[in-house]
């Protein structure tokens, strides 16, 4: 009887340097978007994490690992074409009114367009439940 080697098991951190890795790849050579990669590299770790605890993982299966990239991805891009529209910022303005000058900000967009990890977390949660194992099962 042959002994199946395990894979060896990468922690989060390795997991979030290789999802990283895979970002920087995708992103645009010319002008690409300025990234504070500690922060992404902690944000993502942190969603990894939170991955491996609601489905009782020790391993990242590939296809969350992609669903990672592509979310951290898109968030780059959006914040970057967000910046180059104009100096002015005005993606939070709701309303504006010409006499007696009256603005109306929508603060509810702005929560749901900083998109934390948990926002992260909650859009992948339905997908998670495939990968997730019973708790005390290998």
């Amino acid at each position: 009887m042959e002994h199946e080697k395990k894979p060896t098991l990468k922690p989060p951190k390795e997991i979030a340097q290789e999802i990283l890795e895979l970002i920087k790849m995708l992103l645009p050579k010319e002008n690409p978007p300025i990234i504070n990669e500690n922060l992404m590299l902690f944000h993502i770790e942190t969603l990894i994490r939170r991955i491996l605890n609601y489905c009782n993982r020790k391993d990242l299966p590939e296809a969350l690992k992609m669903s990672i990239v592509e979310q951290f991805y898109n968030k780059i891009i959006a914040e970057n074409e967000s910046k180059n529209l104009n100096e002015i910022d005005v993606k939070n303005l709701k309303r504006l009114k010409m006499n007696d000058t009256e603005f109306e900000f929508n603060f509810e967009e702005q929560v749901i367009d900083e998109k934390n990890t948990f926002y992260f977390f909650e859009q992948l949660k339905p997908m998670l439940n495939i990968y997730r194992r019973v708790k005390g099962f290998k």
